[in-house]
C-alpha cells in the first residue's frame, strides 16, 4: 500500500475527519471536439431538450440511498460523468424548478449512460 492511501485510511479513521470524495470525473462536452477529450469510462449523464439539441447549465445533484449529497453542480455542458461505485443513486436534474428530470438509476460496473430530455420552455 503506497503511502498516500495509508495517510488517507488514518486520518479517515480519526472521528470527525474525513476526505471529501469527488465523483464528478468530467463535466462538459459543449462541441464534438470537447467531447472527444471526455473520458470513456465512468457513468455518464447526458443533458438535451425535446428537438435533441444538447443542453448546458444543467443543475444536477446526486444522492446515495442513505440521503447523502455526492454530486451538487451547475452542468458546463451537456455532458456530466461520474466516478460512482455501484449501488442505487437518485439524481435530480433541472434547469429550473418547473423543468426539472430525475429518478433512480442502478449503477453497475459498466460504463453507463443515463439521459435527461428537457421541455423547449424555460
Amino acid at each position: 500500500m503506497n503511502k498516500l492511501k495509508l495517510m488517507c485510511l488514518m486520518l479517515c479513521a480519526i472521528p470527525g475527519i474525513g476526505l471529501a470524495q469527488n465523483y464528478i470525473l468530467w463535466n462538459g462536452g459543449v462541441g464534438a471536439d470537447e467531447r472527444e477529450l471526455a473520458p470513456s469510462e465512468g457513468t455518464r449523464l447526458v443533458f438535451f431538450v425535446e428537438s435533441g439539441s444538447f443542453l448546458a447549465g444543467v443543475e444536477v445533484t446526486v444522492k446515495d440511498m442513505q440521503g447523502n449529497e455526492l454530486v451538487n453542480t451547475l452542468s458546463n455542458g451537456p455532458w456530466l460523468i461520474l466516478d460512482l461505485p455501484e449501488g442505487k443513486y437518485q439524481v435530480n436534474a433541472q434547469i429550473n424548478e418547473n423543468n426539472a428530470q430525475g429518478g433512480l438509476i442502478n449503477v453497475d460496473n459498466s460504463n453507463q449512460e443515463f439521459a435527461y430530455k428537457f421541455s423547449e420552455e424555460n
